[in-house]
């Protein structure tokens, strides 16, 4: 029997003990109250002043989501216009804006292509239904 084709599996396994071992021992002292009370209050208040002062001053946080090729594609639509992409990408950012989301991180470059003109990928089918043709318009100025 080769012994090396166990080596991963016995150091995966040491190192999963070893967090479960870590784990339950910080879970053991929270709920035998071995963290001094006085100090999580602190905290806590500290987090909750800090939170509702960010609310007031309009929060400088990233909240981000990831839209994929899959939500800006075109290819089964009837109408591949500009304007259809507009209203399709105004609806995802929109919605995204309502859940509280400031930020949109779009995929542009789904297949190797690119939903972008460049001079090394040709056109994303995505847009068209037809990779490497051209949309007639410029995606990214609309997102």
């Amino acid at each position: 029997m080769n012994l090396k084709r166990f080596v991963p599996l016995l150091l995966s396994f040491a190192i999963l003990l070893s967090v479960v071992a870590v784990s339950s021992n910080t879970n053991e002292s929270l709920l035998t109250g071995s963290a001094d009370i006085s100090t999580v209050d602190t905290a806590k208040s500290e987090a909750d002043n800090t939170e509702s002062s960010a609310d007031e001053a309009g929060s400088d946080e990233m909240l981000g989501v990831w839209v994929s090729y899959m939500e800006l594609d075109m290819q089964s639509e009837s109408d591949k216009s500009e304007s259809a992409f507009r209203k399709k990408f105004m609806s995802i950012a929109e919605k995204s804006a309502a859940f509280g989301f400031n930020t949109l991180i779009v995929q542009v470059r789904p297949f190797g292509d690119a939903l972008y003109d460049s001079k090394y990928f040709p056109w994303s089918h995505i847009l068209t239904g037809t990779q490497g043709e051209n949309p007639n318009y410029d995606p990214l100025k609309i997102m």
